[in-house]
């Protein structure tokens, strides 16, 4: 198992760099796929083989827990709601 530790931030939409020792360590490509978990207050991201349309619908079928809270569900309705009303205003 290879140990790495680095630092880092993140950017004002909550993106991230991975450094490129550690993407040159695991061989990770520009356009890698992903699967990142919360855990004790730990991220964990976890390269993933590609998945085709088909695959990623039996992916997502076989999730059992919510994706979303009842938090994320009014922040996005109280979004859509904004929006809407600015679309109303410019006549669209």
């Amino acid at each position: 198992m290879n140990n790495f530790v680095t630092y880092g931030q993140t950017f004002s939409k909550g993106q991230l760099t991975i450094p490129k020792k550690i993407r040159e360590l695991y061989g990770l490509g520009v356009d890698f796929a992903y699967k990142i978990t919360a855990v004790d207050q730990k991220i964990i991201i976890e390269p993933q083989e590609k998945l085709s349309q088909g695959n990623f619908a039996k992916v997502l079928s076989s999730i059992t827990e919510p994706i979303f809270t009842d938090q994320d569900y009014q922040e996005w309705k109280s979004m859509r709601s904004a929006e809407e009303k600015r679309l109303e205003k410019l006549g669209l």
